[in-house]
């Protein structure tokens, strides 16, 4: 590479000069870790960037600012266009009739299009552009390899990044030294401490297990941008979540594992059980009993849902015959407890329903 230029002056001057330049087969994408211990009110969130590239430079203790700004792409508003639906003659093989039905797949492979294909589309553009550029400079295949393993992690982050309208910079603290082979190294970005609500929730009628989330807003002052969040609870890997792009002041639920200290249980309630017949109609009576007891050294609150069958048949009837507490609510067959449970306090929940149908159907 060679940059030609010409100056004049009338007196000897020095001068600097800057050069500034585009160049593909680069690309990074965030991955965070979520720190916290204890009773989980307070949680670091560490940013990690993937940083790697292929340009055929090596690039020594450079200092990096991350941007998901495209300067390569023209930004216009979206406009609505007519949404038509057409018509098409069905051919009917058994009874040779024809007939018209409405359809709208025109509408939708016209239409349908995800949010950021035209970042992927420039970002694939590049990358082809780059290998016939790293023939002639002797840049290995298995370095654009490396960075086409990635590429669905940048393409997710520019993805989300369009749909929220949102544009990130993001400067890297120190240098760093890059070299062209296409792998990979982390750079740090920033940390974050942040307030941590914790809820509970358990569904019985699937797992034993209750499961912990928790409740951050972000109160740094940059985004969160689409990634792998892996969690930490008192010093132990606990498994991993994700962030969509999460704004500066706005709210993200992160999964913090698994709570062995709070035992739920579900028994089919025998007494109140039974199948019995009336007039050419079968019934079946079924009661449950969810028994739930906190063994953590402090109260919380815990989310608890099960069901109750919907029928799709008017002359299969549901009926709830008893709910317990009464404070639960329920929609589409779902009910749902919100139980408060003191440290060592036990809580039971029951609930019973009939099914009544006529003798000769079947109940799947």
């Amino acid at each position: 590479k060679e940059i030609h230029i010409e100056l004049s002056a009338v007196e000897l001057v020095e001068v600097q000069l800057k050069a500034q330049y585009f160049i593909s087969g680069a690309s990074w994408y965030p991955l965070y870790s979520a720190w916290t211990s204890g009773a989980g009110t307070n949680v670091t969130i560490q940013c990690e960037a993937i940083v790697q590239q292929s340009t055929g430079e090596n690039w020594e203790n450079a200092k990096f600012t991350l941007s998901t700004i495209r300067p390569d792409l023209i930004i216009l508003k979206p406009e609505l266009k007519p949404w038509y639906v057409n018509t098409k003659q069905i051919n009917d093989n058994i009874n040779n009739s024809q007939e018209t039905v409405p359809i709208n797949h025109q509408w939708v492979s016209s239409n349908s299009r995800s949010f950021g294909n035209e970042q992927v589309e420039v970002f694939n553009n590049l990358q082809m552009k780059q290998r016939s550029f790293n023939k002639g400079n002797k840049v290995s295949e298995e370095a654009l390899q490396l960075i086409d393993d990635n590429s669905s992690n940048f393409s997710e982050v520019l993805r989300q990044i369009e749909e929220r309208g949102a544009s990130v910079e993001l400067q890297v603290q120190g240098t760093y030294s890059l070299s062209p082979n296409g792998r990979p190294i982390k750079m740090e970005v920033s940390r974050s401490d942040l307030k941590l609500a914790l809820h509970y929730s358990a569904v019985p009628a699937l797992s034993k297990n209750t499961y912990v989330s928790g409740e951050i807003q972000n109160t740094s002052s940059t985004p969160f941008l689409p990634g792998a969040v892996r969690v930490y609870r008192d010093g132990s890997f606990i498994g991993k979540s994700k962030f969509n792009f999460v704004a500066e002041g706005e709210f993200a639920e992160i999964y913090m594992g698994l709570e062995d200290r709070i035992k739920v249980t579900k028994v089919l309630d025998v007494k109140n059980s039974a199948t019995t017949y009336f007039k050419n109609k079968k019934v079946l009576k079924l009661g449950y009993q969810i028994d739930i007891q906190n063994f953590l050294d402090h109260a919380i609150q815990i989310n608890v849902q099960d069901q109750i069958p919907v029928s799709q048949d008017q002359e299969a009837k549901i009926k709830v015959l008893n709910l317990e507490p009464k404070s639960a609510s329920q929609e589409k067959g779902i009910i749902t407890w919100d139980i408060s449970l003191q440290t060592q306090e036990k809580k039971s929940l029951n609930f019973e329903f009939q099914l009544e149908y006529p003798e000769g159907m079947k109940i799947s």
